[in-house]
């Protein structure tokens, strides 16, 4: 990911402070990651599994939104943070919306791992 000026962000957020504006939640980074453009695919016993990793330095919790969201009934998705003790999923087609969003929670760390 694009390193962010995290001094920048609180010298806008102080600015905007005075105008009664909260702080923000986040840094909105838009990505296009897909199966076939990032990421590995990995053989292993019974199919395959795709894994990306994305780092974001200096952050403190990353998250995620999904704008083109379909998942195949029976497959699964897990977003998991490198030290592994925070997890989102499995994630299955349930999930799947007439909209095609998705939002996963905030998973604390620089790094999440997405498996699919």
């Amino acid at each position: 990911m694009p390193k962010v000026d995290l001094e920048k962000l609180k010298r806008e957020d102080l600015e905007e402070a005075k105008m009664g504006i909260p702080p923000r939640f986040g840094k909105d980074i838009d990505v296009d990651f897909t199966l076939e453009n990032s990421g590995r695919w990995e053989k292993v016993k019974g199919g395959n599994v795709w894994k990306l990793e994305v780092y974001s330095e200096n952050s403190h919790s990353i998250n995620m939104i999904f704008n083109d969201f379909f998942l195949a009934e029976g497959s699964e998705l897990i977003i998991y943070n490198k030290e592994m003790n925070m997890m989102a999923g499995p994630i299955t087609s349930f999930s799947n919306n007439k909209s095609r969003k998705f939002s996963t929670d905030i998973i604390i760390g620089q790094s999440v791992i997405l498996e699919f």
